[in-house]
């Protein structure tokens, strides 16, 4: 039971590895983020350095849980405690990596709309992470959720690539959609075909590839 249920046997081991390159990814474009802010004092890239940073922080977790319990699987002791170890862990691992997902894209959704009352994202974050936990599914009910939140997210990017016409953010739009399509491929998982999982983390991969290619491009030629 690793916390994304519906990974084909083959492929398990081989999300971890991905999740923690994503994880390094964002770690790098929440720091460029934060020294842009340091230099600009502009806001926005305030906001995009604390959202990438909690995404790191969320692949990271997701990543070290289903390691954990992988190791637990193979490690020999009682079935029923073994069990009761795994389902631990996959509960504070789906916790930790849902709350800051939701936390990073609400952070997102926030600049996009220029929500600046404290009060309503507390508000927005409580309630997306709640409804999430406390549903049936909450990893279905979770995607779907991010999936919604970056639709709100991507008409920026789209408007910031529309004002400026260049590569650059041009390349971010289609990450983000690339995050956004990820999202829809792991809330098609209800369907029981196994493959959208696959086709999922390799969206996902290619979105934060996407990122990372764009901000080594910055860096390099400014």
């Amino acid at each position: 039971m690793a916390i994304a249920p519906g990974s084909p046997e083959w492929f398990l081991g081989f999300d971890s590895l991905l999740e923690f390159f994503t994880t390094l990814i964002a770690f790098f474009v929440g720091l460029y983020s934060y020294k842009v802010f340091r230099i600009s004092k502009a806001r926005k890239y305030f906001y995009l350095s604390f959202s990438f940073f909690a995404i790191a922080l969320a692949y990271l977790a997701k990543a070290f849980t289903n390691i954990l319990i992988y190791l637990e699987v193979n490690r020999a002791g009682a079935w029923s405690v073994k069990l009761q170890n795994i389902a631990i862990l996959h509960d504070i691992g789906s916790i930790m990596y849902i709350a800051l997902i939701l936390i990073a894209y609400i952070t997102l959704v926030a600049l996009a709309l220029k929500i600046k009352d404290m009060r309503v994202l507390s508000l927005l974050v409580v309630t997306a992470v709640l409804a999430t936990i406390v549903g049936t599914s909450s990893l279905l009910f979770f995607n779907l959720i991010s999936f919604i939140f970056l639709l709100y997210i991507i008409p920026y990017f789209y408007r910031h690539y529309k004002e400026s016409g260049n590569t650059h953010s041009k390349m971010v739009l289609v990450s983000f959609l690339l995050i956004a399509l990820s999202h829809l491929f792991f809330v098609l998982l209800l369907t029981g075909y196994q493959l959208f999982y696959v086709y999922g983390e390799l969206a996902q991969l290619l979105g934060y590839l996407g990122l990372l290619i764009n901000l080594i491009w910055c860096l390099r030629y400014g």
